[in-house]
């Protein structure tokens, strides 16, 4: 996404957060605070919450990719701008993103934007479009594996910018495949999904070797060789859960080994 890709995300229902005015939460005040500074929050609604200082609890892991800071962004923006709805995509993306750009350095500001709409959103370079279905067959065929580590977005962010210097030609080759099959996806085109990901899954372990953790490497490494399933990072990496694709016996067959599997 960083390098420009289109880009596709979508809710996962198994997780949700919510606030709970009863109970006080002192450990944002720094990010109330962050918040304060920029330009499009507006002071007088960011005061009454610092103030209010309520507990948003969720039960998405930290540290895992699926979203624990894109949700509270998500969360407090909604308080901020109760009529979000009524402001354009492009801007609710980009003030986002900034909110976000606390926790990860750099931020895109899909994961809380997806989690603001709870529908699929479709990214490109310059478009953000917000899609009413999509490839339901081909995306039950995806799923979550749980590395038991959990990881800093930041420190792998840094290394995905150093590795887009030095691997030029892999990164886009890794872009053209993989825009190649998100238009697919949307379009409902079920052309060589299989093999596409495949690619995308051999080109992620070159150049991504260090954000796979050691003990994902063998799985996605056995998966390659196999052909019954592959895996991708599943955000920045570097622990947390890896996305998964191949047919639920083959899945299952991994987490009888030491993986738990998160099923849709």
């Amino acid at each position: 996404m960083l390098k420009g890709a289109m880009s596709l995300a979508i809710p996962f229902p198994k997780f949700n957060a919510c606030w709970d005015v009863k109970e006080k939460d002192t450990s944002l005040i720094d990010f109330y605070q962050f918040l304060a500074k920029l330009p499009f929050i507006p002071k007088n609604s960011l005061e009454k919450l610092t103030a209010l200082q309520p507990r948003l609890n969720s039960d998405i892991p930290r540290g895992y990719g699926l979203g624990s800071s894109g949700a509270l962004c998500a969360a407090i923006y909604e308080y901020l701008f109760p009529a979000y709805e009524e402001r354009d995509v492009q801007v609710i993306m980009k003030e986002l993103a900034a909110m976000e750009n606390y926790f990860h350095g750099k931020s895109s500001g899909l994961d809380p934007f997806v989690i603001l709409f709870n529908q699929p959103v479709l990214k490109s370079q310059k478009t953000i479009v917000i899609l009413d279905g999509l490839n339901e067959r081909f995306l039950n065929d995806f799923y979550l594996v749980d590395s038991g580590v959990s990881r800093s977005s930041k420190s792998a962010i840094k290394a995905y910018l150093l590795m887009d210097k030095t691997r030029s030609k892999e990164m886009n080759e890794l872009v053209q495949v993989n825009n190649s099959l998100v238009q697919n996806l949307v379009r409902g085109k079920e052309i060589d999904f299989g093999e596409s990901i495949r690619k995308i899954s051999g080109l992620q372990l070159q150049l991504f070797d260090d954000m796979i953790v050691p003990s994902i490497r063998e799985v996605w490494e056995n998966g390659l060789k196999s052909g019954e399933y592959f895996m991708k990072l599943c955000g920045a990496g570097s622990g947390g859960y890896y996305l998964v694709w191949g047919s639920e016996s083959a899945i299952r067959g991994i987490g009888e080994s030491q993986f738990s599997i998160l099923f849709q």
